[in-house]
Parts: C-alpha cells; structure tokens; sequence
C-alpha cells in the first residue's frame, strides 16, 4: 500500500509538471508566433482566416470521384445541393453559427459510406477554397476526416 501511495503521487506530480510545462510553451507560442492552421486535436482548426470580413465565399471542387450532397445547416434551403465528380461550387457564407454539411450520395444498399478529406485553402480574408479528396483509414479525433465544415466567427475553420 505504501508504494502505490508513492506510485500516484509520483503519477500526479508528473501531470501537474506536464500540465505547467504544456501552459508555459503554449503563453510563449501566442507570444511570439501568429496562430497556426495544423490541427493535430479537434479543437486546433485547420486553417485559419487572418481577420475574417463575413460574408465568407466558399468555393468547394469535389475530387472524390462520387456525387455529394452539400447545404447549409440553417432551414433557408430544406434540400441540399448535388456536387458532380470534378465539379465547382460556390456558396455564401453570412451568418457564422451556420455550417455546411457535406455527404456522399449513397446510390446503393453499400454500407460502406467513403470518408471525405477536406483540403481548406484560405484564399483572402472572406474567401477559402475546400477541395474535397476521398478519405483513407479511420475518422480520428483532430483531422480533416468528416462531414462537416465551420468557418467560426474568429476566422477558426474546423471539420468535424
């Protein structure tokens, strides 16, 4: 008993060591560093508008080789949009609590519905480009895997 006590404490002293150390690179990061686009966790986006200006152009080309659904998530429009293989589409973005939904068109009773890689380019600051590629491996926590995209307010862009 006495060693698992040395045990945790030697455990909890090294998480309020690393959470010190963790906050101290991440003050001098903001410090010195403007903010960057790789986002390795989900709440890091993955890509970022410097001083965005809504509204927001989103121009989407769909390199998946499949149909996809597209639309935003406010009730102005009920059905989404279709995006051929290798078509251009450009939508307006106003109101920053809206996001676009993006989906493969499932044509048969496949239960195999493809991941989408969202490549986001910023191309000024009211304008980005998504080009949308077919997705490998698993969706993980903290990638450009997903379904949806959301220009935030801060200029944050994320995919979830």
């Amino acid at each position: 008993m006495r060693n698992q006590y040395f045990i945790m404490t030697g455990l909890l002293g090294g998480f309020l060591l690393l959470g010190h150390v963790t906050e101290g690179a991440a003050q001098a990061q903001t410090q010195t560093t403007a903010p960057t686009a790789n986002q390795r966790f989900v709440w890091e986006p993955v890509a970022r508008i410097e001083n965005p200006r809504f509204p927001v152009q989103i121009s989407l080309l769909n390199q998946t080789g499949i149909d996809l659904d597209y639309g935003f998530t406010d009730t102005s429009n009920a059905s989404p949009n279709t995006l051929a293989p290798n078509a251009r589409a450009t939508l307006t973005l106003t109101n920053p609590s809206v996001l676009l939904s993006i989906n493969p068109i499932q044509t048969s009773t496949d239960s195999n519905i493809p991941l989408l890689l969202f490549d986001v380019r910023v191309q000024s600051n009211n304008a980005i480009e998504v080009i949308l590629k077919p997705g490998s491996g698993n969706d993980l926590t903290g990638d450009a895997i997903g379904q949806v995209l959301d220009v935030q307010e801060s200029g944050g862009i994320f995919v979830y």
